[in-house]
């Protein structure tokens, strides 16, 4: 298993637990980790949702925020032999 799959398993279970601010940190350190080809970047798109989903107006914020780093990465192009 790689660091980023290794990453989005310990948002999974921060998040099953409550802590989305752990959670947040963690999703961004793995978005940070990604290239533009990440097959990973769908599900973190999903995890970012759900954890902006969960918190309150204050909180939102810093989801948004790794939401609009995975759509920027996403429009990245992907280097070449990927």
């Amino acid at each position: 298993m790689d660091s980023v799959s290794e990453t989005l398993e310990e948002v999974r279970r921060l998040m099953s637990q409550g802590q989305t601010k752990k959670a947040a940190d963690s999703l961004s350190f793995a978005v940070g980790l990604s290239d533009p080809g990440s097959m990973h970047l769908p599900e973190m798109h999903s995890l970012a949702e759900q954890g902006r989903s969960r918190t309150f107006v204050f909180g939102r914020r810093r989801w948004d925020a790794i939401i609009e780093q995975i759509d920027a990465l996403r429009q990245q192009p992907r280097a070449v032999g990927q």
